[in-house]
């Protein structure tokens, strides 16, 4: 990938960036050199140290963006599901995280490496508290104006929940998505529209608000 030399350092910085996911994703981040990345761009090693001065500022600028391509992927997700389907959208949203988990490209198997580790642990971090993000801004959301959400504490039981599944798709790949589906739904309570009717009162169940109803 020949590209125009640029004189905007911040168009500089993300040129650099581009290149580095193309070759992580092409020869995985412990082949990957920053001679490599010079060369992709036609440019000396020297000014690529200039953005990025270790390999740790590299990566982590990397993660950012492969971080944004995942929170892409969930939000497109949302849009494309059935409003009142739910079963449908959690079989999608069961399809969707075991393509993202399960990826066999370069990348991905290299930062399941034992060398990257603390890598690997950064960008689990951010992609879960990322994507916990999105999910309660619209998905939870449409749900819980509908049908009402019957748990407590949700960021922190979607951060526990995706956290499991992804330990467990990785721990047991071969695990059915029948099991991923059934986890998700009884963890969180999901129920289908004939079950709970429409109510446009409903709202999401807090601490406060729970306590509330056992006292009454």
């Amino acid at each position: 990938m020949k590209v125009q030399r640029v004189n905007d350092p911040e168009e500089r910085r993300f040129e650099i960036i581009a290149a580095a996911r193309a070759i992580f994703r092409e020869k995985g981040l412990r082949h990957t050199t920053y001679g490599d990345i010079a060369k992709e761009l036609d440019i000396t090693r020297g000014l690529v140290y200039h953005y990025f001065p270790t390999r740790d500022h590299l990566i982590d600028a990397a993660l950012t963006e492969f971080t944004a391509d995942v929170v892409d992927q969930v939000a497109k997700w949302d849009a494309a599901r059935t409003e009142g389907n739910v079963r449908e959208a959690l079989h999608g949203a069961v399809a969707l995280l075991r393509r993202l988990v399960q990826s066999e490209d370069p990348f991905a198997e290299d930062l399941a490496h034992p060398d990257n580790s603390r890598a690997y642990a950064v960008f689990l971090d951010r992609v879960v508290e990322a994507v916990t993000t999105e999910i309660e801004a619209s998905t939870v959301r449409d749900y819980a104006a509908t049908y009402g959400v019957e748990i407590t504490h949700i960021h922190e039981t979607f951060l526990v929940l995706i956290y499991g599944l992804i330990a467990l798709l990785r721990a047991h790949p071969e695990v059915p998505d029948s099991v991923l589906f059934d986890i998700t739904w009884n963890t969180l309570h999901l129920e289908e529209p004939r079950e709970q009717p429409h109510s446009p009162t409903a709202t999401i169940t807090t601490p406060d608000r729970a306590a509330a109803a056992t006292e009454r």
